[in-house]
């Protein structure tokens, strides 16, 4: 049992315990890595990676002739998906430098009262890559690319490297069903 003096003190100590902690890389938040409960859910490198870009794949449109953003229809189930099978990785420009917090927090800009997205799109890893973006894809990688369009060059590019196909145009501007259309496709 505490003294009068002990308790008076104890939520100083419990403030000073958490803020020398340092933040978790994998959930954000400040306790020690290995107690992480996200830990054993942190996708493993996988056999196939998938790269994905932002605007156009998990923020689109609100309907085809509204120009509002808004999270992409069933982007929780679909980010649930892609992070449980493969290794992700964000081929963004917000990532091009491999920091994946301005990717998470633009993203978390169009969407309120989803908390499972969040622990979603922190399980994808940033890239750091230079234009034309397909010069990240290594040789005899596997792969596929999830982005609503590419660039003349970077379509040559893939074209020159036997890689076209691992291209998977996914456009949540114009279609509301392409999250799901895409994972369907994914499963095949």
């Amino acid at each position: 049992m505490r003294t009068e003096n002990e308790k008076e003190l104890f939520p100083v100590e419990l403030v000073n315990l958490y803020m020398n902690k340092p933040k978790c890389p994998i959930c954000r938040t400040r306790h020690p890595v290995k107690t992480c409960s996200l830990l054993s859910e942190t996708p493993a490198p996988k056999e196939y990676r998938c790269y994905i870009d932002v605007d156009g794949v998990l923020v689109g449109h609100r309907s085809p002739g509204d120009k509002r953003k808004t999270i992409a229809f069933d982007a929780v189930n679909f980010m649930h998906f892609l992070t449980s099978r493969f290794g992700c990785y964000w081929l963004s420009p917000l990532s091009s430098r491999g920091d994946d917090t301005p990717v998470v927090k633009y993203i978390c800009r169009y969407f309120s009262n989803i908390p499972p997205l969040e622990q979603f799109l922190w399980k994808v890893r940033p890239t750091a890559f230079t234009v034309p973006r397909t010069n990240i894809f290594l040789a005899g990688e596997q792969f596929f690319w999830l982005t609503p369009e590419i660039s003349r060059t970077e379509e040559e590019d893939l074209e020159a490297r036997g890689l076209f196909n691992n291209h998977i145009p996914v456009d949540s501007r114009k279609d509301f069903n392409a999250l799901k259309k895409a994972r369907d496709f994914l499963r095949e």
